[in-house]
């Protein structure tokens, strides 16, 4: 059966793809948010950057970055501890030696 986040498209005002969530965070994201209770929502100041604080019963606390930056657009699921759990678009030390967003590492 499919999920029905596998469509979920972030487009921009032109109707460009910006971000297409993927099976991993298709399957990350409903356990963290579905009948989770949404905190607080925050948009970084001065940046394309939006995070949305969710309080899970069971799976605790979690934090949905969304990274509005064109081309770099992203979304990036984070633990209670800013760990990231998982992204739409996954960037290796290759294909960017500054910025690391791969599940497991601190989200910076």
């Amino acid at each position: 059966m499919a999920s029905r986040w596998e469509t979920l498209r972030v487009r921009s005002s032109t109707g460009t793809d910006l971000i297409d969530i993927t099976d991993r965070v298709a399957a990350a994201l409903p356990e963290r948010a579905d009948g989770a209770l949404v905190l607080r929502i925050e948009q970084i100041p001065h940046e394309r950057v939006l995070k949305i604080f969710f309080a899970h019963p069971a799976e605790g606390a979690a934090t949905l970055v969304i990274e509005t930056i064109g081309r770099y657009s992203n979304l990036i699921l984070l633990d209670a501890n800013d760990r990231i759990i998982d992204a739409a678009k996954r960037i290796d030390a290759t294909m960017n030696r500054a910025r690391v967003i791969l599940p497991k590492h601190a989200y910076a």
